[in-house]
C-alpha cells in the first residue's frame, strides 16, 4: 500500500489535481490511498461563513454563489479519492510513505507547519515527491527538527531548486528535482477527466487568486480591449471579468487555456498548466515557486511583475518556443517518472 501525505481537501483545483495525478502515476506500482489527518476537516465552511458574514458590507451574492459551488463541487472531487484517518493508519502495517506535493514544506505558512507533512510518526518507508518550500529562506528552518525529518527518507525529491538549495542545508542526502506531479501527464488525461466545450468567442483565460492589484486588473482589460477578446475567469471569480467558469461548467477549468490566445496567472499551477497545455501565456507573481518553475522552462521573460503595458504589448508579439519547452519537458518527465519507479520499488 501507497499512502500519500500531501494537503488534503483543499478548496484549490491545483492542490486537488495535484494529488489525483501523484496518485495515479503510482498506482501503476500498488494501490494507493491518502492521508487524512484532519488538517481541513470542515472544508472552508469557515470561509463561506466569512463570505456570508461580509455580504452586507459589499460582497456580491454572484461571489457567495461562485464561492459555495467551488466548496461544494471540490468537496466531492475529493470524496472521490480512497483516504485513511490517522487513527486508522497506525493501526495497519503501511508500506510506503509519499510526501507531495505542493507547498507543504512551507514551514513559513502556519497551515504548512503540521508534522505529518514531513512524514512524522508514521512508520513505513519515507519518500518525497516535488514538496516546494516557496519563499520560506534558512531561518524558517531553524525552529523544526528538519535535520531528523530529512534524514529518515529513503529519497528525497522537490520541485525547485530553490528548495533543494536551502533543504541541503540540513541533510547530507541526494535531494533531486522533479517535476510538479500535474505535469507529469499531458492533455488526454485531463480531457478524459473533465467535460469541455470551446466558447464561441475569442478570449483571455485568466487563473488568478482574488487581490491581485489594480495595476494588472486596468493592464489585462486594456490588453483585452485593445485585441478585442473577451475575459474568461477559469475557477476563481472576477467581477470585472465577462465570464466567471465555475466547477459546476468544469472540474477543470484549466482545459479553458486549450483555445485561449492568452492565459494571464498569478499561481503556480495556473501557469504551470498554461506551460504544459503549451499556450502563450504571461505570469505575474513574485514567488521562489514560479520563478524556479519559469527558469527551468527558459521562459523568465513571461514574468510581466511589474512591467508597464508598452512592454505588455512588445512582450505578446513574441512567441513562445514550445519545440525547446517541449524537449525541456519531455526529459524532466522521464527523469521525474523514473525517481518515482526507482524509489517505489526495491
Amino acid at each position: 500500500m501507497i499512502t500519500i501525505v500531501t494537503v488534503y481537501k483543499s478548496n484549490n483545483y491545483g492542490s486537488f489535481l495535484q494529488a489525483k495525478a501523484l496518485g495515479d502515476i503510482l498506482q501503476q506500482y500498488d494501490e494507493v490511498q491518502y492521508l487524512d489527518f484532519g488538517q481541513r476537516n470542515f472544508f472552508g465552511l469557515r470561509t463561506v461563513y466569512y463570505f456570508w458574514k461580509n455580504m452586507p458590507r459589499g460582497l456580491s451574492l454572484g461571489k457567495f454563489v461562485f464561492t459555495f459551488i467551488s466548496f461544494f463541487y471540490n468537496f466531492l472531487f475529493w470524496k472521490k479519492l480512497k483516504s485513511i484517518s490517522i487513527k486508522k493508519f497506525h493501526q495497519t502495517n503501511q508500506n510506503i510513505i509519499v510526501v507531495g506535493s505542493d507547498e507543504i514544506w512551507n514551514v513559513s505558512r502556519r497551515n504548512c507547519s503540521n508534522p505529518y507533512f514531513w512524514a512524522f510518526n508514521l512508520l513505513g518507508r519515507k519518500i518525497s515527491y516535488a514538496p516546494s518550500i516557496n519563499n520560506a529562506q534558512l531561518e524558517h528552518f531553524q525552529k523544526i527538527p528538519t535535520t531528523e525529518y530529512l534524514n529518515d527518507f529513503e529519497a528525497i525529491s522537490v520541485r525547485d531548486l530553490h528548495s533543494k538549495n536551502v533543504l541541503s542545508h540540513f541533510t547530507n542526502k541526494n535531494i533531486s528535482i522533479v517535476m510538479d506531479p500535474t505535469m507529469l501527464f499531458g492533455i488526454d488525461y485531463y480531457k478524459r477527466m473533465a467535460k469541455y466545450t470551446p466558447p464561441s468567442f475569442k478570449y483571455i483565460a485568466l487563473y488568478v487568486y482574488p487581490g491581485a492589484n489594480d495595476n494588472y486588473r486596468i493592464i489585462i482589460q486594456k490588453f483585452a480591449r485593445e485585441k478585442n477578446l473577451k475575459l474568461v475567469s477559469v475557477g476563481t471569480y472576477l467581477p470585472w471579468c465577462d465570464i466567471n467558469i465555475n466547477p459546476a461548467v468544469s472540474s477543470i477549468p484549466f482545459l479553458y487555456y486549450l483555445d485561449a490566445d492568452y492565459v494571464f496567472s498569478n499561481t503556480f499551477h495556473g501557469t504551470a498548466f498554461a506551460i504544459n497545455f503549451e499556450t502563450e501565456f504571461f505570469a505575474f507573481c513574485n514567488s521562489e515557486k514560479i520563478n524556479c518553475l519559469l527558469k527551468t522552462f527558459g521562459l523568465e521573460n513571461r514574468n510581466i511583475m511589474n512591467i508597464k503595458y508598452d512592454e505588455l504589448q512588445n512582450k505578446s508579439k513574441e512567441k513562445i518556443n514550445y519545440e525547446k519547452v517541449k524537449a525541456i519537458k519531455e526529459s524532466l518527465r522521464e527523469n521525474s517518472i523514473k525517481f518515482i519507479k526507482d524509489s517505489v520499488i526495491k
